[in-house]
């Protein structure tokens, strides 16, 4: 699941129209143990044009927090994500804007680490 979330975050981050779906895919990795990556338009936007926010998957949920807005500035947003039905849902916001940090969940709270 880690990079199914990771390549639905890179496809919705955007925030703009889903760009057309790519058909390349990719094979890598050494030995007997290979893995195909698969890149395309994940069937969601968010609420509004975010980069640089953490991601984390948890209970086939995908919850997206933090980033920098088009004009550069940190968020407080809270979003989940469906992956399933592509039905995004505004669940909060931090209680200080971040970016470029890192998160996980720790019983039931999503934390964000740094930013």
């Amino acid at each position: 699941m880690p990079l199914a979330a990771a390549t639905l975050i890179l496809a919705a981050c955007t925030g703009s129209a889903a760009p057309p779906a790519s058909r390349t895919t990719r094979t890598v990795g050494p030995g007997p143990v290979r893995t195909t990556l698969r890149i395309r338009a994940a069937g969601f936007v968010l609420p509004a044009p975010v980069q640089r926010a953490v991601a984390v998957s948890w209970n086939g949920v995908l919850y997206v927090a933090g980033g920098l807005d088009p004009a550069g500035s940190s968020v407080t947003a809270v979003s989940a994500v469906d992956p399933a039905t592509g039905r995004v849902t505004s669940i909060g916001s931090l209680p200080q804007a971040v970016h470029d940090a890192a998160a996980a969940v720790i019983g039931r709270r999503l934390v964000v680490f740094g930013g």
